[in-house]
């Protein structure tokens, strides 16, 4: 079964809505009186409505008590934006409504339903909506005091314990993991909703409503693909094209058939990290936009209040129409991030006109009759804004600060680079052992050392006790990593076989080496079988005092007889030798030492993990003597967990991390530095992404350096 699931997940989420899209549409036509199909889409629907509130909510406040940095510039800029195309969007609806008018054949009114009188009944609602009880707010899934409340909670939390602090990451984390799973039922809620559309609606739609819904439908694709590519140049003066499709591909396909924006808010919070985005600054937007951002809306209020004015043969002038255009987007913005909630305030709109109330319920009418098409295309319109306009401040914000913008559909974020992933772990279970003991598996990506200490090792999108080789292969391809090569210690447990056969079934992507302890009584068998029977050509020797050899040995110099004897095996065999000495002020960190030792075998090519694992730049001048020491010509350096060395408090971009990058560079050159992920445990931390763009995207790396970084280094040692 889980072969099963794991042949689902690894197909594109994208090629199998497609897929679900196809199935709808043939059983809506095969057998539409079979409901029970429909209730797979509701069951869809009914989740990611579930989920959104408690989503934001949690997500708002963990961001807000944990940021120390204000993110104000950007939100102001997206709810600018908002607010502008929104604008836009209903001054455009007018043009077009004059240019092809449009009358009604009006129905029965539908009196029983309610609508707001007038726009102080939405201002009046919009801030009763604010002050609104918390737990009201989440189970009405009323965003605007969700919002409100998670940014007052979030502020007064900053204060809290790093426990409560920590309490709120996990529950934070937790829901995105639930959201994960919901976004793969996808295909089958998608198949649910279309076969529930065709087999009740067909294609009477078009022969009634063909001219108003090609009307509305073409005001709002003019929107999507010219004038918010306008805004989205304006932004990152860039071709915005790409960005555009993007998220037409990855938001509003859900969105069109979901019509509902509060629905695919958890669907644009993905595309959101998958983008590299910051998550203090999109927890706040994206539920925003569902909100305030309604393009869509202020297209149908305006043009089918048009419509109606035209049926009755009221002439409408500039100014008034104006008037209607400013009205509609303020309006929209009260529309609920809901199915049709954009036609309830098509009477108040009218009532500008003088049109009567019963009239303009009529209009109302036929907006739910058209809403199988009219309502999934403005919802795909809104809710794929948020994330389009999201980002586009965002990156505006890169801009200003020098950070390079690349954005295309098959790569997320970053220059289009060859990159190679110098460190990275994988294994058949967790089985490692360090200072504390044993470690052993406990389930869902965590471990247990002897003592009882419990954390996490593997982030939820590798696994749960092992991290295939397959698992790895699948991230890599989503972020364009081309080659790996799995460097083993303690840690996760030695981990030889694993590697090697995962080598040997991947021999163009995946490099592996393989590590033993010294003091073994049979050593020499042990060597003899992983570097010449098996013909292993890295060896990795990780003696630090948490999980290497210098956790459960006494203290060993680096200069010393024991090592000298594994360097004169490796010299003999050709071995790429791997050293990963701790970080200062433990005893295992030798620089010196080790610089001693290497000089003796100055034919030998040495890597040296974590450029030596600083610690936030109180230990630049320690580091800098390490370094120096180490200046070596057959020396190189990997950067794997460089951002999280910085400290527990460090985040994206990681400006310390690049501090230190830049130094690296000014001393031994860019051609013997290589970047590394030390994934997976720095998955549960941030990220691949972000791993990748903060040196990708940075402004302070020259591209020729980034190239050295990304690749040109690790061939050169790795994959000769």
């Amino acid at each position: 079964m889980k072969k099963l699931l794991d042949k689902w997940i690894s197909i594109s989420l994208i090629k199998r809505i497609i897929g679900g899209l196809a199935l709808g549409i043939i059983l809506g036509l095969l057998v539409p009186k079979a409901s029970g199909i429909a209730l797979f889409g509701s069951v869809f629907v009914g989740a990611l409505k579930a989920i959104a509130p408690l989503l934001v909510f949690v997500l708002v406040i963990s961001s807000l008590c944990h940021s120390g940095k204000s993110h104000g510039g950007v939100i102001k800029t997206v709810i600018i934006l908002y607010m502008f195309s929104t604008i836009l969007a209903s001054v455009i609806a007018v043009f077009t409504s004059k240019l092809f008018p449009v009358t009604l054949t009006l129905t029965e009114g539908i009196e029983e339903m309610s609508s707001p009188g007038s726009i102080g009944d939405v201002f009046n609602s919009l801030l009763m909506n604010i002050v609104e009880n918390p737990i009201t707010s989440l189970t009405k899934a009323n965003y605007v005091g969700i919002l409100a409340w998670a940014v007052v909670i979030g502020i007064a939390c900053r204060h809290a314990k790093e426990s409560t602090k920590d309490m709120l990451v996990d529950i934070s984390n937790g829901l995105s993991k639930v959201v994960t799973w919901i976004i793969n039922f996808a295909p089958f809620g998608i198949m649910g909703l279309v076969f529930d559309t065709v087999s009740n609606n067909g294609m009477s739609v078009f022969k009634e409503y063909g001219k108003l819904l090609m009307l509305l439908v073409g005001t709002m694709l003019f929107i999507y693909f010219v004038t918010n590519p306008i805004l989205v140049f304006w932004c990152t003066h860039k071709n915005p094209y790409p960005l555009v499709f993007r998220c037409l591909k990855k938001s509003a396909l859900t969105a069109f058939f979901t019509r509902s924006s509060a629905a695919n808010i958890p669907i644009n919070m993905k595309e959101c990290e998958d983008m590299g985005l910051d998550r203090d600054t999109y927890s706040v937007t994206i539920p925003l936009g569902a909100t305030i951002n309604m393009d869509g809306a202020a297209i149908t209020i305006t043009v089918m209040t048009l419509a109606a004015a035209n049926t009755l043969g009221i002439t409408v002038d500039i100014p008034s129409a104006i008037l209607l255009s400013i009205l509609a987007a303020l309006s929209a913005c009260g529309a609920s991030g809901v199915a049709g909630g954009s036609l309830l305030l098509i009477p108040m709109a009218c009532s500008l006109f003088g049109i009567p109330n019963d009239v303009a319920m009529q209009v109302v009418g036929i907006g739910f009759i058209i809403g199988v098409i009219q309502d999934s295309v403005e919802t795909a319109l809104n809710s794929s804004s948020d994330l389009l306009l999201s980002a586009s401040a965002e990156f505006r914000q890169w801009r200003k600060e020098g950070r390079e913008i690349h954005i295309n559909i098959q790569q997320q974020g970053g220059l289009t680079m060859n990159i190679i992933d110098s460190h990275i772990h994988i294994c058949r279970c967790i089985n490692g052992f360090g200072n504390s003991g044993e470690m052993q598996a406990i389930g869902g990506g965590y471990a247990s050392y002897a003592d009882g200490t419990i954390f996490q090792m593997i982030p939820e999108c590798l696994g749960e006790y092992d991290v295939t080789p397959e698992a790895v292969l699948k991230v890599m391809d989503e972020a364009g990593v081309s080659k790996a090569v799995m460097l083993q210690g303690n840690f996760l447990g030695p981990q030889n076989l694993y590697t090697y056969e995962a080598a040997k079934k991947y021999p163009d992507r995946l490099a592996a080496a393989a590590t033993y302890d010294p003091f073994c009584r049979n050593v020499d068998s042990i060597r003899k079988h992983l570097f010449e029977d098996l013909g292993i050509k890295i060896v990795k020797f990780e003696v630090s005092t948490g999980s290497g050899l210098m956790s459960y040995h006494p203290t060993i110099p680096l200069d010393g007889d024991v090592i000298e004897e594994m360097l004169s095996y490796a010299e003999m065999h050709q071995n790429t030798v791997v050293f990963d000495i701790g970080r200062y002020p433990a005893e295992c960190w030798q620089p010196e030492a080790l610089a001693r030792a290497i000089k003796r075998h100055p034919d030998t090519q040495f890597v040296v993990c974590h450029l030596l694992a600083p610690r936030g730049l109180v230990q630049e001048n320690v580091w800098l003597k390490g370094m120096e020491a180490l200046t070596l010509d057959n020396v190189v350096f990997d950067l794997a967990s460089l951002p999280s060395n910085q400290g527990k408090d460090a985040t994206y971009p990681y400006p310390d991390a690049i501090h230190y990058i830049k130094r690296a560079i000014e001393l031994v050159g860019s051609d013997r530095l290589m970047w590394g992920s030390d994934l997976p445990m720095n998955l549960c931390k941030d990220s691949y992404r972000h791993l990748i763009d903060y040196i990708v995207l940075s402004n302070e790396i020259s591209t020729p350096d980034k190239e050295n970084i990304m690749s040109a280094t690790a061939a050169k040692v790795y994959f000769k």
